[in-house]
């Protein structure tokens, strides 16, 4: 499903749709954009079923170590449940890339299903449900996560006494 992503962010992006990452990955589309990466739908092409993978890019100049620790992270639990499976990694131009397992629908794709006008209790519940569970993965690996928030357009088809803001 094709999200909107906002013209700015687009245009800041020095990948292309079409364009072909790493000698082995052509950018299909867009998937989310954030303020240090942009992931892509993208096409494995050495691979004979051509699948579609997740395309995780992030520029060098940036000096974030986040990708190095997300490949770090995923080469421990990738493939666990609620966490992709590596498939490669590298560099193309002046960005670094991994490639992942394509998992399903984001959260975004699905608020913007046509039927969802809002989301009932069941739905929120599972989708906290396979969070905390996903943070469990994370923790019995032996990892935390250090920034977790109910932040998000998502948020508002949620009811709003299931989210208290923390007191200080």
């Amino acid at each position: 499903m094709a999200v909107d992503i906002p013209q700015q962010i687009v245009h800041q992006n020095p990948i292309f749709i079409g364009e072909t990452v790493g000698q082995a990955y052509v950018v299909e589309r867009m998937l989310a954009a954030g303020k240090f990466s942009t992931v892509f739908v993208a096409r494995a092409i050495h691979d004979t079923k051509q699948e579609l993978v997740a395309l995780k890019v992030i520029p060098i100049e940036k000096g974030y170590p986040t990708l190095d620790k997300d490949i770090a992270i995923l080469k421990i639990i990738g493939g666990r449940n609620h966490f992709a499976k590596i498939i490669g990694n590298g560099t193309h131009r002046q960005h670094k890339f991994i490639a992942m397992h394509l998992l399903g629908p984001t959260l975004n794709d699905i608020k913007h299903l046509p039927q969802i006008q809002k989301m009932a209790i069941y739905s929120v519940a599972k989708i906290g449900i396979q969070g905390l569970d996903a943070l469990s993965t994370l923790h019995k690996a032996g990892f935390i996560h250090g920034k977790i928030s109910a932040q998000g357009d998502f948020r508002e088809n949620i009811p709003e006494q299931l989210f208290r803001e923390p007191k200080d």
